[in-house]
């Protein structure tokens, strides 16, 4: 263990020197207002560079912790991050010790949600009127992907939940939510239960919460969890382990600016 956490320590190192204003995915470069750095010579290529640098390290801190030699990394990292942390609720805690590694994918490849082209006129008008076409391809994209261990509670390996955004469309954003294979008896989403008890001294059950697994399987976010994993756990992951990480208070755009 000491060897696996001497080899997260290092990542983090070699990611603090990573230009700390530079965004830290993809998707959040292609929006960000950043990239001008010192007289304007951080431009969009080198911000490119980063990222790829910073996916290599994310690379390398998967290595490490697929191992399995640090026990719990991810639900450490979550419970030390204050968003996160009210998500969890502990009968979650167990299955999310066995989540070893999340990686987030940009711009991640999805098929249209209906065939690039078709009529929007009724079939007696359709023959002798061209069909309009309609592209319902994304214009943005990611997707987070959670690796789990063998466990006690579902069948799957991976789940992963895809962010989709439709510009210009009234699509707007989509979400396609993991879907988990449960294991019988064993799912963490089903209900909650209250300390009451009905007239038969059965515990009473008050139905879903906001809860990690629960956020997993739904179409909405309305807590914007996914985007918290993307551009706040994930890329500090490690910082969030030892319990390090300090989120800035100022916005980075104005500190920048102050700075030079």
């Amino acid at each position: 263990m000491e060897k696996a956490l001497g080899a997260l320590v290092e990542i983090q190192s070699e990611l603090s020197h990573l230009v700390p204003s530079a965004p830290s995915s993809s998707s959040a470069l292609s929006s960000s207002s950043l990239g001008r750095g010192l007289h304007g010579a951080i431009d969009s290529t080198e911000l490119t560079e980063i990222q790829a640098q910073r996916l290599a390290l994310y690379a390398r801190r998967g290595q490490v912790l697929r191992t399995g030699a640090i026990d719990s990394f991810w639900l450490s990292a979550f419970l030390n991050h204050r968003e996160m942390s009210a998500r969890i609720v502990e009968r979650e805690s167990a299955a999310l010790r066995a989540l070893i590694d999340i990686e987030v994918i940009d711009s991640d490849v999805s098929p249209p949600l209906i065939p690039p082209s078709f009529s929007l006129l009724p079939p007696t008008l359709s023959s002798s009127v061209p069909a309009m076409t309609v592209n319902l391809r994304p214009s943005t994209s990611f997707s987070i992907r959670f690796y789990f261990e063998e466990n006690p509670w579902f069948h799957d390996t991976c789940l992963v939940r895809r962010y989709m955004t439709f510009e210009n469309s009234i699509m707007g954003r989509q979400i396609e939510p993991a879907k988990i294979d449960w294991k019988p008896g064993r799912k963490l989403t089903t209900t909650l239960q209250s300390s009451e008890q009905d007239e038969q001294g059965m515990p009473v059950y008050t139905g879903h919460a906001s809860t990690f697994f629960t956020w997993l399987e739904s179409p909405d976010d309305e807590f914007e969890i996914g985007s918290l994993i993307r551009d706040e756990v994930n890329p500090n992951a490690i910082a969030l382990f030892f319990g390090t990480f300090r989120p800035e208070e100022v916005d980075d755009d104005l500190d920048f600016q102050e700075q030079f």
